[in-house]
Order: structure tokens, then sequence, then C-alpha cells
């Protein structure tokens, strides 16, 4: 698993930020980092893998529709991605901390059933 998530936080980086850059680019941004920041905070929050599931798996379908809508917009010009890697990266790294450390602490509340957040993890991986 701790080889999974770091791969998924760089996808999810890779996401976010190509989905940046203009009104509906930034929006999308936006809208990405909430969401990871609320995957953070169930991670942190939930007493074990069963109670954290449904709520990734919801926020983990809000995130796939915010893919789409990156996707619907083409991809982005080297200076609008440079621009707002430069704008949202520091917040972007903020929120990976949390979700990694939200990782480490359901791992120590529910060692063998952080293994039933795998599918969560695997649908995000499967976004190119």
């Amino acid at each position: 698993m701790q080889r999974l998530l770091p791969g998924g936080l760089g996808l999810l980086l890779v996401v976010a930020l190509s989905g940046c850059g203009g009104g509906g680019r930034d929006a999308i941004m936006k809208d990405a980092l909430a969401a990871m920041d609320e995957m953070a905070s169930v991670m942190e929050k939930s007493k074990n893998a069963d109670e954290a599931k449904p709520k990734l798996e919801s926020i983990v379908a809000r995130m796939k529709e915010l893919k789409k809508k990156e996707d619907a917009l083409g991809k982005p010009t080297k200076s609008e991605e440079d621009a707002l890697k430069q704008k949202y990266e520091p917040e972007m790294k903020k929120v990976q901390g949390r979700m990694e450390a939200g990782m480490k602490q359901l791992t120590q509340r529910d060692p063998t059933g952080i293994e039933k957040l795998l599918p969560v993890f695997m649908e995000m991986s499967s976004w190119k």
C-alpha cells in the first residue's frame, strides 16, 4: 500500500495541475485540491477502512468527473501549465503531505483493513 500511495498522489498532482489554466482549469484545480483535502480528512478521522471506504469512493467519483471536465478542455499550453503549477504547487504539496499522513494514521488504526482501500486507489491510478 505504501508504494501505491505515492504513485496515486503523484497522479493526483498531474491530474490537478494539468487541469489548470484559465477560468475552467482554475476552477477544476480548486475543486481537485478541495477533494484531496477532503480525502485527507477522511483518512485522518476514520476509525477504520470500512468507515473510510464509502466516503473515499464518493470523493473519487467527484474527482473522476473533474478529470472528464479537464479532458474536455483539451491539453493546456506549456505556459498555462507552468503558471498554474507555480500558483498551486505550495498548496498541492501541503495537501499531498496531509494525504500521506492520513494514510499512515489510518494504516496504524486498521493495519489489515487498509487493503480494502486498494480498489479506491487503483481506480485513481487508472486515469490517464
